[in-house]
């Protein structure tokens, strides 16, 4: 779902700062 892909992005994002 694109849900799932914009939330896995999120978490990268989030686990990249």
């Amino acid at each position: 779902q694109l849900i799932d892909q914009v939330e896995q992005i999120t978490k990268e994002q989030n686990y990249q700062r």
